[in-house]
């Protein structure tokens, strides 16, 4: 297999350069001397000396043969530095658009080109006429040399077919379901749309009452759970009171929002919860980190922290109200 694949490339590299041997000599034998001429004409100043760079390397395939060129009245005096530069700068942009036209599928204009290129040379009364034939016959080879029949098997990866039976497994099965412990994750914009989720939006009003509903009881051990959970993973951007004011942010993270502002009041459990699944904005997802039973405990934890921000003394039980006014400074 690894011996095909070295062999059709090299292959294809010597189509390709035998191919720009044709155009190149096509091209000078019809044209050597117009061209020159044209770029003895056009390197009066810098813009059209680019331009004829571009024109030329595209005609000759080959930037080295339009340096030489420039190189040569340069010598001779017939070219400024400056108007030469430009031409070696034309020179370069003319072999990028054409490497950026031969990445195309075009493949479909070789056969036409052969056969142009075969009528021309040998049916072509002039010799200009027959060597346009070799330049089309050229082409052809170099699109033929570029095209995916050529490179087929180094993007035709060997893969099992949907209900192919594999050998690899006990069972005979290519199809394989996910091991256990395996988080289906992505990050980022484009992979929020290419996965279907969307990190900016919550979970949709049918689906709210129903992620509500798996919520467990809020107990004395799931707040405590909820709040060592949220100080490892929560509190380094929202802060231990949820403000929004944590170390991260103070090093210049972006803010988040504040725990006690009305959205966030507003915002529903399972919203809070799909939030810590998925992400929202520049927060990572943490379901690869956070088990399903701690986001909860971490919700319930976040609706006491907003029950605590403008709760007074007087909203306390009886008995913890003598102890929190005994403790209370000054």
């Amino acid at each position: 297999m690894a011996s095909t694949v070295v062999l059709d490339l090299m292959g294809a590299v010597a189509l390709l350069l035998w191919g720009l041997h044709m155009v190149r000599s096509g091209i000078m034998r019809a044209f050597g001397s117009d061209l020159r001429r044209v770029l003895g004409v056009a390197t009066r100043n810098r813009f059209t000396a680019f331009l004829a760079g571009v024109g030329v390397t595209a005609v000759l395939q080959s930037s080295t043969a339009t340096g030489l060129m420039a190189a040569s009245f340069a010598a001779a005096g017939l070219m400024d530095l400056v108007p030469a530069l430009a031409v070696m700068l034309g020179a370069n942009v003319g072999t990028t658009l054409i490497v950026q036209a031969l990445s195309f599928n075009v493949s479909a204009v070789a056969p036409a080109l052969f056969v142009v290129g075969l009528v021309a040379f040998n049916r072509g009364q002039r010799t200009w006429i027959r060597d346009i034939g070799r330049v089309a016959i050229g082409l052809g080879l170099m699109l033929l040399a570029g095209c995916e029949k050529a490179v087929h098997n180094m993007y035709d990866q060997p893969k099992y077919r949907p209900f192919v039976e594999s050998s690899l497994w006990p069972d005979g099965r290519s199809e394989r379901s996910l091991e256990p412990g395996v988080v289906a994750h992505s990050a980022g914009v484009l992979a929020a749309s290419s996965s279907g989720r969307r990190a900016d939006l919550a979970l949709p009003d049918w689906a709210a009452p129903a992620a509500a509903s798996e919520a467990p009881p809020v107990t004395i051990e799931s707040l405590r759970r909820g709040r060592e959970r949220y100080d490892v993973y929560c509190a380094p951007c929202h802060s231990v009171s949820g403000d929004g004011d944590g170390m991260v942010v103070r090093r210049g993270f972006p803010a988040p929002a504040s725990f006690d502002g009305a959205p966030m009041r507003a915002a529903s459990d399972a919203h809070l919860f799909d939030v810590i699944t998925s992400g929202q904005g520049v927060m990572y997802a943490f379901a690869d980190r956070i088990g399903p039973s701690d986001r909860w405990t971490i919700v319930g934890y976040l609706r006491a922290l907003q029950l605590s921000q403008p709760a007074a003394i007087q909203d306390a039980p009886a008995a913890e109200q003598k102890g929190l006014i005994a403790e209370k400074p000054g």
